[in-house]
């Protein structure tokens, strides 16, 4: 089977194992949130959705998805959001096959066997932005993108929390190339991944 024909089948099976309704259970929240905060122009710091933490300290820590998932609605609907997430999933599942350097028709069968295998967690949520930040910084790694590290762990600290996870694989990548090269500016770049997500409204 041609590379060309593997690729087009995983695309297909991208997108249609990833559009999937937009209905997961936090969905109307991420919604409120993000209309909440493009009317007032800020982000919330404390619940007003909880009945039994009303008024608790809260950090919308995935602010910006919430934003731009209230956005997507207003051109293409609920579908729109389906759309989004799909997409983004298939580019973090496709850019996997350069991140991680294998032979393209063996990266390609096993990411056609994942898939069905990762379906419980398809869906219109921040995570799968998450994903994406995720692809594009091994993708980084790989190809020694070095001042795209930080800059995509600011974007990501807003995005999902899962850039905690990021911030720790950017910083040890750096900490691997000091041990082996002794260079210090290695290490200048492993703080910059750790201090990037503290570009955040919460700080």
């Amino acid at each position: 089977m041609s590379r060309t024909l593997l690729l087009a089948l995983l695309v297909l099976s991208l997108l249609v194992g990833f559009c999937r309704p937009a209905g997961s259970y936090d969905l109307g929240l991420h919604l409120r949130l993000g209309e909440e905060i493009s009317l007032s122009v800020d982000i919330p710091r404390s619940d007003a959705h909880s009945y039994t933490a009303e008024g608790a300290p809260f950090q919308a820590h995935e602010w910006l998805c919430q934003l731009l998932f209230r956005a997507v609605p207003r051109s293409g609907g609920m579908a729109g959001i389906s759309l989004l997430a799909a997409v983004a999933a298939a580019a973090a599942f496709l850019l996997l096959l350069p991140a991680l350097g294998a032979d393209r028709r063996i990266a390609i069968l096993i990411l056609l066997w994942i898939v069905p295998l990762a379906g419980a967690h398809f869906g219109a949520r921040p995570h799968v932005l998450g994903w994406l930040m995720l692809t594009l910084l091994l993708l980084g790694c790989a190809r020694g993108w070095r001042w795209s590290l930080p800059l995509l762990l600011a974007l990501w600290a807003n995005l999902h929390g899962s850039f905690l996870l990021g911030a720790l694989w950017g910083s040890l990548h750096f900490l691997e190339r000091f041990t082996s090269s002794r260079r210090r500016g290695e290490l200048g770049w492993a703080l910059a991944c750790l201090a990037a997500p503290l570009a955040n409204p919460y700080g």
